[in-house]
């Protein structure tokens, strides 16, 4: 087929031929929905899943483009369905897929992320013998939990954190690691945009970041002077006259004291540790061994509702 004649086919879709146009982009919006619908309720990641949607959606988009502008050349043996079907229900499916497409488009991202690790959650959660596999998809939750702007159920994380505490095995024990992730940087804010933007600052140092040393060492800011000259006093933080920030913190043999941990990844492996009145703020914490010190040390974070926590580790 000449180029002539494609491109004077992809000239008429974009301009006159408004049915055609609209059942393509319809398509590919019901199918990029649907496919990372599903692909988030068999407990794909959430980046996976729009990921994968993307691509098939745009596949499904371009396969439609495609057969559009380059028609068959077989002999039409059977009636075009478009002059059969009355034109009553032809409209009437035409106002169901632009429903279906205006709710999909109003349901906004974070409410569906929510509904489905929800349900994954209650699944996980509502089991009456956990397995391996339910404490590696607690695990999976709770991980994802922390990459997108959603809050989990109360009661489920509530249960999912007993239900991992009651075992002792090492997948059961990651879960446990992952909840305890969760809830503390949880209990840093409500709003959705600063929690994620701190969860990623977290992920990067946990890959990136260097160990702690003098030059994450700081004071904290006791005070400053505003736009009118004057100074004020952040009375709340008199209590925490030094703040480690931006680092990997190996625990084991380290004491601690009147300190704000400031985006920090906290490497715990139950050695010796004495942390006196340390705030976390934006903490990930890496235990990848299960032990009675490394317990306690998760017992009294998850403890403290306001992130201030005292311990000898002995």
């Amino acid at each position: 087929m000449e180029i002539r004649v494609l491109a004077e086919r992809l000239d008429n879709l974009l301009d006159r031929d408004t049915r055609s146009r609209w059942r393509i982009i319809l398509t590919s919006a019901l199918c990029t929905a649907t496919i990372g619908f599903l692909s988030e309720i068999r407990g794909v990641s959430i980046h996976d899943a729009e990921l994968t949607a993307t691509v098939v959606g745009s596949l499904i988009f371009l396969v439609q483009l495609w057969l559009y502008v380059v028609p068959s050349s077989r002999p039409e043996r059977t009636p075009n369905i478009s002059r059969v079907m009355p034109l009553l229900v032809r409209s009437a499916l035409a106002m169901l897929a632009s429903g279906l497409v205006s709710i999909v488009g109003l349901l906004s991202a974070p409410v569906a992320e929510a509904a489905i690790l929800n349900w994954r959650l209650r699944n996980t959660v509502g089991v009456r013998s956990p397995t391996t596999q339910t404490s590696m998809a607690a695990s999976k939750i709770f991980v994802d939990a922390l990459t997108v702007p959603v809050k989990l159920r109360t009661d489920l994380v509530e249960k999912a954190t007993t239900q991992a505490r009651s075992q002792h095995t090492d997948d059961a024990w990651r879960a446990y690691v992952a909840i305890l992730n969760y809830r503390v940087n949880r209990r840093m804010t409500d709003d959705p945009d600063a929690f994620i933007e701190n969860t990623n600052r977290l992920h990067s140092i946990d890959v990136n970041g260097p160990v702690c040393g003098p030059q994450n060492d700081a004071f904290s800011v006791l005070s400053f002077t505003n736009k009118d000259h004057k100074t004020v006093k952040v009375e709340s933080l008199e209590k925490w006259p030094r703040t480690i920030m931006a680092c990997r913190l190996p625990l084991d043999g380290a004491e601690i004291k009147n300190t704000v941990l400031n985006y920090v990844v906290v490497e715990y492996n139950g050695g010796l540790a004495t942390l006196d009145n340390v705030r976390l703020f934006g903490v990930l914490f890496d235990m990848p061994h299960d032990s009675p010190n490394a317990r306690k040390l998760a017992d009294a974070v998850l403890r403290a509702e306001d992130n201030i926590i005292s311990i000898s580790l002995e």
